[in-house]
């Protein structure tokens, strides 16, 4: 169905097994979250769930930056035509470059073989330097045009969403028999 390409939001009020709902809210919360609850078929595994719900909001903050990251450098290309690139410059459009491939690959995948197990974030693992260097680059874009104080609360903001993804896988499976 076309709505299953066109719409989002699925991930952030029901993140667990959201896939089932659109295309972009499969991705969006097996990249931030086990969105899959890892395929269920031997029991829930025992994460700490609090803390991977809340992992689909604050997914929001770097989901901004790998696409700013993706847009900024076509952007700049575009402004400025008759110039040459520069080698981060390059870089940063050929990382651009291997996500869309990827993200062309996996609409592909999906419109061919449409199964819910078909979207899942983990065919992206083998371009995740790709993904990092993106995610930098809209980083260094939104800095730069942060105030001091917004500034902070950009470094506040990653560092929340990267201790709430650490701390939620791990299992609280040993501490529930206590």
């Amino acid at each position: 169905m076309p709505e299953h390409y066109f719409q989002f939001g699925e991930a952030l009020t029901h993140p667990l097994f959201s896939g089932v709902s659109s295309f972009w809210d499969g991705l969006y919360s097996t990249l931030w979250l086990d969105g899959w609850c890892s395929g269920a078929f031997l029991g829930v595994p025992s994460w700490n769930y609090p803390l991977v719900i809340a992992g689909a909001w604050l997914g929001l903050l770097p989901t901004l930056l790998i696409f700013l990251g993706l847009t900024v450098p076509f952007i700049q290309m575009l402004r400025e035509k008759d110039a040459p690139c520069d080698i981060h410059q390059r870089v940063y459009l050929f990382t651009a470059g291997c996500l869309m491939l990827y993200f062309l690959a996996m609409l592909h995948i999906h419109l061919t073989t449409p199964i819910y197990s078909s979207v899942k974030s983990s065919y992206f693992l083998s371009i995740l330097p790709c993904i990092a260097l993106t995610a930098l680059r809209g980083f260094q874009f939104l800095e730069q045009r942060l105030g001091a104080r917004l500034r902070n609360a950009l470094y506040a903001a990653l560092a929340c969403w990267a201790l709430v993804a650490y701390g939620a896988y791990f299992s609280l499976a040993p501490f529930q028999s206590i």
